[in-house]
């Protein structure tokens, strides 16, 4: 209905009109076969809760457009940030259930492996889904915990972000990268756990790569597994 409101019918017979929140972004009702779903902002739920609540989100975090302002100091990382992210925002990489920050992140990761004269890395399915298992994994314990080590074939990286600058996440870690090479001995100096692998994603050997996000109380869940 234009006014807003949907007729809610029950096992009995019984109707009544509720009256959905006014949005920028409303919930949208769609059908696929017998199934009835809710989207919002392309992404879709098998709730109307759930995409009131997601839609809610979206509503507060698309006005928050301040995220250049906490890139790293590195110069070409900034550029090329700036080249992938100027224009998208969370309403734009929130989209398909973050499936285009996805696509954003391999984006910006590829300039930078160009420095390292790495090419395109290649998505592989069973990477994406470990990622997605360990991001979930991870929202859920609140905690930070990634597989595999410097030595074995998989590696992995993991943070959390605030949704609507969870865009920066590669710039941060790159910038963390280039602070590790400063220390004497061109040594690494390994103070997160669950970063110390990402200069491995700069690397013309590996080749392949999964990522997992999820939207857990807030908070974005990010994991990288590659090879």
């Amino acid at each position: 209905r234009h006014d807003g409101r949907y007729l809610q019918v029950n096992l009995k017979g019984e109707s009544i009109f509720k009256t959905l929140p006014s949005y920028k972004f409303p919930v949208q009702i769609s059908t696929y076969g017998t199934q009835l779903y809710y989207s919002c902002n392309k992404s879709l739920y098998k709730t109307l809760k759930e995409a009131i609540y997601f839609c809610e989100l979206l509503e507060k975090y698309s006005k928050v457009k301040s995220q250049y302002k906490l890139l790293g100091k590195d110069p070409y990382a900034y550029k090329m940030w700036i080249g992938v992210w100027s224009d998208c925002f969370y309403e734009c990489f929130s989209k398909h259930h973050f499936e285009d920050l996805k696509a954003r992140f391999l984006r910006e990761l590829y300039m930078l492996r160009k420095v390292y004269n790495g090419m395109p890395l290649r998505v592989n399915k069973n990477l994406e889904v470990m990622a997605e298992k360990q991001a979930l994994k991870n929202a859920m314990l609140n905690y930070l915990l990634i597989k595999g080590s410097e030595k074995t074939k998989i590696h992995e990286v993991a943070a959390f972000a605030s949704p609507p600058f969870a865009s920066l996440q590669v710039n941060k870690w790159y910038n963390e990268y280039l602070e590790t090479k400063k220390y004497k001995n061109n040594k690494f100096k390994i103070s997160r756990v669950e970063s110390s692998q990402f200069r491995f994603l700069l690397s013309p050997i590996v080749r392949e790569v999964g990522v997992g996000i999820t939207l857990e109380k807030k908070t974005i869940s990010i994991v990288f597994a590659f090879m």
